[in-house]
């Protein structure tokens, strides 16, 4: 049964079914990556945008559980204004009810007409209509997460477009040093563009020295100062990353990763592993774990342990009670050094 179970085109492929000579009637983004679908919503507009004589002929309908699936046909079937071609972006189209009347458009929409729907969230039934009408037709596309070696790649692959250079190891410190955030990669990549020569090799030296002219501090900078034991230092470091934009949920992650690998290089270091082979049998890139093993006020058991609890309970905040992501983050830090 799993062999015959069907699987959406990944929207990744999107150029092979957006040309002037191939413009389908219909496309169906979904999936949790929202940064992906929104940019392949931008990729349509763009191309259609060059065949649309009014601005009339551009809508977009965002759907409320009160959204009937007739005003999307209705608006679809309509000839356009002031030219051959009109689109209709319809956002949210998850929250549209009884879509199953959807098919007969599906089967049969109008030529002039761009429709673009997306909808939010990890899986849909493909078995089941209107999505098994959309899958048959090739217009469903999937918008999965990114992570790990895939995201490694896709940065390979957009730094190229760029016109840079960066190897998969060093695009896992990328990585490493600003979480797994899609946009947040994507808008450290656009603003490398702005300080390196065309086709320049990204290196990690180069990662640690864009990332902090892009923000006053990076999360590198606040390890380092918990690294040494530098409370004052560690707390106005998490300000600023606060102060623009991070939250306190990235903060613990990136620490508890920290952490972790502090804890680990202190059990490889028994092992007479160079720091190059015990980075690659965690699984992480060279320059993350030398940066984590050279943590001298941590290579001890009882504060590892305490920067642990502190860690832990921090968590439980977040998810428990209602304080700011400041508050947090100060009795974090406070309790982890002490």
């Amino acid at each position: 049964m799993a062999r015959n179970e069907k699987k959406a085109e990944s929207i990744y492929n999107l150029s092979n079914y957006l040309k002037e000579d191939k413009i389908l009637p219909i496309y169906l983004f979904f999936g949790e990556d929202t940064f992906t679908i929104t940019n392949a919503v931008k990729m349509v507009t763009k191309l259609i945008d060059n065949l649309i004589v009014s601005e009339f002929d551009k809508q977009v309908i965002d759907c409320t559980k009160e959204t009937k699936i007739h005003q999307i046909i209705d608006e679809a079937s309509a000839f356009p204004f002031g030219g051959s071609k009109k689109m209709v972006v319809v956002k949210n189209f998850e929250l549209v009810n009884e879509k199953k009347t959807f098919i007969d458009y599906v089967n049969n929409p109008a030529d002039f007409t761009v429709l673009v729907l997306t909808q939010y969230g990890k899986k849909i039934d493909l078995s089941r209509e209107p999505y098994s009408s959309m899958y048959d037709n090739q217009y469903i596309f999937e918008a999965q997460e990114l992570k790990g070696v895939e995201l490694q790649q896709w940065i390979v692959r957009e730094a190229k477009r760029l016109n840079m250079k960066i190897s998969q190891e060093n695009a896992a410190v990328l990585v490493d040093l600003i979480g797994e955030n899609k946009a947040l990669v994507e808008m450290n990549l656009l603003k490398f563009t702005n300080y390196i020569e065309k086709n320049a090799e990204i290196t990690p030296e180069t990662i640690d020295k864009l990332t902090s002219l892009t923000k006053e501090y990076n999360v590198f900078n606040l390890q380092d100062s918990i690294g040494i034991g530098n409370k004052a230092e560690a707390l106005k470091i998490a300000y600023n990353l606060i102060d623009n934009g991070n939250e306190a949920i990235y903060i613990v992650t990136m620490l508890t990763k920290y952490i972790n690998t502090v804890a680990r290089s202190i059990e490889l270091s028994s092992l007479n592993l160079n720091e190059n082979q015990a980075a690659k049998q965690l699984g992480l890139s060279y320059y993350y774990y030398k940066n984590c093993a050279k943590a001298g006020y941590l290579k001890s058991l009882p504060r590892l342990y305490r920067a642990s609890e502190a860690l832990l309970e921090a968590d439980k905040a977040i998810k428990t009670t209602s304080a700011d992501d400041k508050s947090i983050v100060t009795i974090l830090i406070t309790q982890m050094l002490g």
